[in-house]
């Protein structure tokens, strides 16, 4: 089997190297100490995750306190939605993506009463 491998070659290619400045990369948005009761989150981040002019978001992860105290984390992609009971946590609001529309974003976070 080595001998496959010993006797391999290379060729010479060229290729260019992406200037990081040229292109952004992930981005992320985050919002802290935001009070939403988990129904809320979850509409909230189900609306934004499809929202075009918010960007082309990822990703939005976080933990939140619920009103008896405990903590949830969230975990969300276009695939799916999971909040999970967990200790402890900060109650802060994570969103990644590409190209990411912070004041679109921020409507979802800072007034829930039309979600």
């Amino acid at each position: 089997d080595f001998d496959r491998l010993i006797s391999c070659g290379y060729q010479m290619e060229s290729y260019r190297k992406l200037d990081m400045e040229e292109k952004k990369g992930f981005e992320s948005v985050y919002f802290m100490n935001v009070k939403m009761t988990e129904e809320q989150l979850k509409a909230a981040v189900e609306k934004l995750m499809n929202d075009r002019e918010c960007g082309e978001i990822f990703r939005v992860k976080g933990f939140l306190q619920k009103e008896d105290g405990s903590w949830l984390q969230l975990n969300a992609t276009h695939n799916g939605i999971s909040m999970n009971l967990i200790e402890k946590g900060q109650e802060v609001i994570i969103v990644i993506g590409e190209e990411l529309k912070e004041q679109a974003i921020k409507k979802y976070f800072l007034k829930q009463d039309s979600l």
